[in-house]
């Protein structure tokens, strides 16, 4: 079983405002419909409303194969991230958001043995949620699930870094992959390669990093290795939900090749190849579009020739 944990919102995407787009989004649940999309048993933990906006999003979670049995709806109203593409179809982002100060229980599942734990963005650092998902986050580490952490650390969010950074930190220390951009790593540690991001998490415990760079590749750390690859060349319309579709398609492999916390330092350098070049090749499918999941129609058709 798969659990994706983070918010789940509306984006608006503006190209021009005489074309904006709306789509469900949110980085957590992108993640989640392209799983879903790829026939991987998937579950949904997120705070939403019970305005229409939300029903939508619940909706389209569940038509998509996405459990939505652990999402709260105490929140006054769904969130909004409006999207705005630049000249090189890259996001800039401006965020409305309820500004929650009461702490929500999350009433979590049995995590078992070789689930698989996907976290990350700004919801996995609010003081609301912190203290349920800090016991959810310590007992898949104590039942040996693999946890997966995705920081999704926008510039919008650096003015909260200071606060924010201790909570980041303690993310870092349960994750056994922690899969980030470029931007990310830029903008939490102010570090600009990969091997600096990796000499850094190897003193916490974390397993392997997943370092994206866009346009110019993918490169896979551990103990034992350095994997690199590169990025396939698409038309791009948007980079919405790419790094997201990149982590479905990490997910995809680990439980396509039974792959979970008892072998993932097993994992050969050949195999992360293939692994990081069917999530890139998923990435790259996404900016080809405006959607930020991959597309079902497109999964039927790879299926096939696989």
């Amino acid at each position: 079983m798969v659990y994706t944990i983070g918010e789940s919102v509306l984006d608006i995407i503006i190209k021009d405002f005489e074309n904006a787009k709306l789509k469900p989004g949110g980085s957590m649940l992108n993640s989640a419909i392209s799983l879903g999309r790829l026939g991987i048993s998937t579950s949904h933990i997120s705070y939403l409303s019970s305005d229409i906006t939300s029903d939508y999003l619940i909706d389209f979670l569940r038509k998509n194969g996405v459990g939505t049995n652990v999402i709260e709806r105490k929140a006054k109203k769904t969130n909004l991230a409006l999207a705005y593409l630049n000249e090189q179809n890259d996001a800039n982002y401006v965020f409305y958001k309820e500004d929650n100060q009461k702490e929500v229980e999350f009433q979590f599942p049995t995590i078992k043995a070789n689930d698989i734990v996907l976290f990350g963005s700004l919801f996995c650092l609010n003081s609301s949620y912190r203290k349920s998902l800090v016991n959810f986050l310590e007992l898949a580490k104590k039942n040996n699930a693999l946890i997966i952490y995705d920081p999704n650390f926008r510039k919008p969010h650096l003015p909260e870094l200071n606060k924010l950074l201790p909570n980041i930190h303690e993310n870092f220390q349960f994750a056994d992959i922690i899969k980030g951009s470029d931007e990310d790593f830029k903008n939490i540690l102010n570090i600009n390669t990969g091997e600096e991001v990796w000499n850094y998490l190897i003193k916490l415990d974390v397993k392997a990093l997943l370092y994206t760079k866009g346009a110019n590749g993918v490169e896979m750390y551990n103990s034992n290795s350095l994997v690199k690859v590169k990025t396939s060349f698409v038309n791009v319309k948007s980079t919405i939900g790419a790094g997201d579709t990149f982590s479905a398609g990490v997910i995809y492999s680990l439980v396509e090749n039974k792959l979970n916390k008892n072998n993932i330092l097993e994992i050969t350098t050949n195999n992360w190849k293939e692994i990081l070049v069917i999530a890139n090749d998923f990435a790259s499918e996404v900016c080809g579009s405006f959607d930020n999941y991959l597309d079902a129609g497109f999964i039927k058709k790879w299926k096939n020739v696989q």
